[in-house]
């Protein structure tokens, strides 16, 4: 699941639902990185996941997907992943230390829920 463009917002639960019956249509596994975000912004509303264009994300809200689909895939926590990594090709990806907890246990959360 990604998320509507910003202009859109109000879409997130028809986004989130068309995406739950393709999955389920397709006997597919259901990653819910939308969700995320919007947990995370019940902590603070002034997350920026949206990146310039108001649709594709911003590295936080990559970071907020990657959790979600890291931990479904691998089982492990999204409270236990890293903030701070280098990506393949060399680039440091610096997650600041307090929105990565809200945005990890955000992840965490829809992880479980699901």
């Amino acid at each position: 699941m990604i998320w509507p463009e910003a202009g859109r917002i109000a879409a997130f639960e028809d986004v989130r639902v068309s995406y739950l019956l393709a999955a389920q249509d397709i006997h597919g596994v259901f990653m819910p990185a939308g969700d995320a975000w919007r947990e995370a912004w019940k902590q603070d509303s002034s997350l920026k996941f949206y990146g310039p264009d108001d649709f594709h994300p911003s590295v936080l809200g990559t970071y907020a997907a990657a959790l979600v689909i890291t931990s479904k895939i691998t089982s492990h926590a999204a409270t236990e992943m890293p903030s701070d990594f280098i990506l393949a090709g060399g680039v440091h990806i610096v997650i600041d230390p307090a929105q990565a907890k809200m945005v990890q246990a955000a992840a965490a959360q829809v992880v479980s829920s699901e």
